[in-house]
């Protein structure tokens, strides 16, 4: 695990003004950080749409994400999202999302059960990510990419695995250098590597995709998993999704579920490795509620794991799995107790900074 120091600023946690910005003609850009000022924070969310990604989100994304919810704004976004939430639903859970985590953790329990009988070191952060990467292409695509145990065996990393990686690395650095990514995109965004990385990941898709299309049974076949979801939605005319709107729904899914659920998860062990007394009283409320070691948590009976819910909770509360977003004004606007938006300003704000802000006023160890 990374310590604080090193894990920190990867969040992208320092301190920076209450709301910031240039006193130039040009569109502004404001830093919104600190509870102090939760008045702009609720004023963005009483005004949720004036606020838009915009073409920059387009320019440093779309190659990746297509048309998915990531990049959409307005109708698209609305229509995209309300798809997307369609399929998180009781039923879904305990036939499709369920199955996959638990046919995973198979794999991810057999490689600590490796490092604790070799009494070797493992890189907790790495495997949570390779869970979470593995556990939503199974629910998506049925597909089982074997990448967590791959080290055991020797076996080389998953391509599709691979290629997810570095395709994540480039987006995060695009926006790091967003001024250089606009002036260089075309010429960084079809370099060899990242464009071969693109296909791999389009490919893995559309593979699936045409051979559920070509399948002659298709209209009576039931797929358990999301694509088949996806595949059997229709819109208010009675359309399906096109082939790239079902790639691009399924590579969102997964992109937004990986990295948000390993960040939460890895935050936790985090915490639960320098808080030893907390594993004690998750093991007690285990013991009490699980009468076998085979029995598993799934949707019907997680909610009565109270303490662990709230160890994760707290987890979550001190580390966003998305500490940082930006938007876009519209139109004109008021920031509560700041600043007047103008058209085209942006409104840029880093949720873990005020988190660091609250844990310096208050108790933060009710559990940790």
């Amino acid at each position: 695990m990374a310590s604080v120091g090193t894990a920190a600023p990867r969040l992208g946690i320092w301190r920076q003004p209450v709301v910031a910005g240039s006193d130039s003609q040009q569109p502004k850009s404001f830093r919104v950080g600190c509870p102090e000022n939760s008045g702009s924070w609720c004023g963005l969310l009483a005004n949720f749409q004036n606020y838009v990604k915009g073409s920059l989100f387009q320019e440093v994304m779309s190659d990746v994400f297509g048309q998915g919810i990531f990049v959409t704004d307005g109708a698209a976004w609305k229509t995209t999202r309300q798809t997307t939430a369609r399929i998180f639903n009781t039923n879904n859970f305990n036939n499709i999302i369920t199955p996959a985590v638990h046919k995973t953790l198979e794999s991810f329990m057999e490689v600590l059960t490796f490092h604790s009988e070799t009494q070797t070191a493992v890189e907790i952060d790495s495997l949570l990510h390779q869970f979470t990467l593995e556990s939503f292409v199974k629910m998506t695509f049925s597909q089982d990419m074997g990448s967590i145990k791959a080290g055991l065996s020797g076996q080389t990393t998953e391509p599709f695995a691979e290629a997810f990686d570095y395709v994540q690395k480039q987006l995060d650095l695009r926006f790091i250098m967003t001024a250089i990514w606009l002036r260089l995109g075309r010429f960084v965004g079809s370099r060899p590597k990242m464009l071969a990385a693109r296909r791999t990941l389009e490919n893995y898709a559309y593979e699936l995709i045409d051979s559920r299309s070509a399948n002659p049974n298709r209209d009576t076949e039931v797929y358990q998993d999301l694509l088949g979801l996806f595949m059997s939605f229709t819109d208010e005319k009675g359309l399906s999704m096109s082939r790239s709107e079902l790639k691009d729904s399924a590579l969102n899914l997964i992109i937004a579920g990986r990295d948000t659920t390993a960040q939460a998860l890895s935050w936790t062990f985090f915490h639960l490795i320098r808080n030893p007394d907390v594993v004690a009283k998750m093991r007690v409320e285990i013991e009490q509620l699980m009468a076998s070691n085979d029995e598993l948590v799934d949707y019907s009976n997680y909610k009565q794991f109270t303490y662990h819910l709230a160890v994760f909770y707290e987890a979550l509360r001190l580390h966003p799995s998305v500490p940082k977003n930006a938007k876009f004004a519209v139109d004109h606007d008021k920031i509560p107790n700041g600043p007047l938006v103008q058209p085209g300003d942006c409104l840029r704000w880093r949720q873990a900074l005020t988190q660091l802000e609250i844990l310096a006023q208050t108790d933060s160890r009710v559990i940790y």
